[in-house]
């Protein structure tokens, strides 16, 4: 979507980025967004969070194979360093809102079951979100449990490697 937000399939779970960047966690509502394509027309969409000191470019595109894949670069726009770390949401939400539904995509997708095994994140045991380089971390949350974007804004981390909600 336009905030860099990525639906993993039709009618499924997304994934979504956000930043700790010296101590403070950003999401897409804090930072200026934009869009575009690759070369200006190829169907290979990127979203670009901005903020004054740092640029994050998510980029996704499709292979022929079926094949998606999201990339994250983080710039630091300063001569100074910068401290930063990128979490990867997998979120039950569909890009698509529920007040533009089409047939039955739209709104939320239900996730059961969230683990971390064998270098993937697997997804309902259907779905496998395979990172290109190894995490330092790797947490999960049941509903119960909250939203996991409010420990990462206190820094503090569930040490699930796995969940299942029964709901």
């Amino acid at each position: 979507n336009e905030e860099g937000m990525v639906e993993v399939g039709p009618g499924s779970f997304s994934i979504e980025p956000m930043l700790r960047v010296t101590e403070r966690l950003f999401t897409w509502t804090d930072v200026i967004t934009r869009q575009e394509l690759a070369q200006g027309y190829l169907p290979v969409p990127s979203a670009t969070w901005e903020a004054e000191n740092w640029r994050l470019q998510i980029k996704a595109e499709a292979t022929v194979s079926g094949l998606l894949r999201v990339r994250y670069r983080f710039q630091n726009l300063t001569a100074e360093p910068l401290t930063a770390c990128l979490f990867v949401l997998v979120r039950p939400f569909q890009v698509t809102p529920p007040w533009q539904s089409f047939g039955k995509l739209g709104g939320v997708r239900r996730i059961h079951d969230v683990a971390w095994r064998d270098g993937a994140v697997r997804v309902n045991e259907t779905t496998l979100v395979v990172p290109s380089t190894e995490p330092a971390a790797f947490a999960a949350t049941s509903f119960d449990e909250g939203c996991i974007a409010g420990y990462l804004a206190k820094d503090t981390f569930a040490v699930n490697t796995q969940t299942h909600d029964a709901y």
